[in-house]
């Protein structure tokens, strides 16, 4: 499961522009090895950093990067 909420878009120009998007998401995975469990969680926050360019075409993300602020691992 992966979501992010609430973004907050910055215009820095007629062609540019910035966002952060806080994000949450879980992972289940299979766990290996005698007496582990069949399976691992992981649950993370975080926020992302994108900045976007405006083309011909419309609107397309230039860069993303995820800055991860917390990740539990059950």
């Amino acid at each position: 499961m992966h979501a992010g909420f609430m973004p907050e878009i910055e215009i820095l120009s007629l062609t540019k522009a910035k966002g952060r998007w806080p994000m949450t998401d879980r992972l289940w995975t299979e766990g290996a090895g005698p007496g582990r469990l069949p399976f691992k969680t992981f649950e993370g926050w975080g926020v992302y950093h994108d900045t976007y360019r405006r083309t011909a075409a419309g609107w397309r993300i230039a860069s993303t990067r995820l800055e991860r602020i917390k990740v539990i691992v059950g």
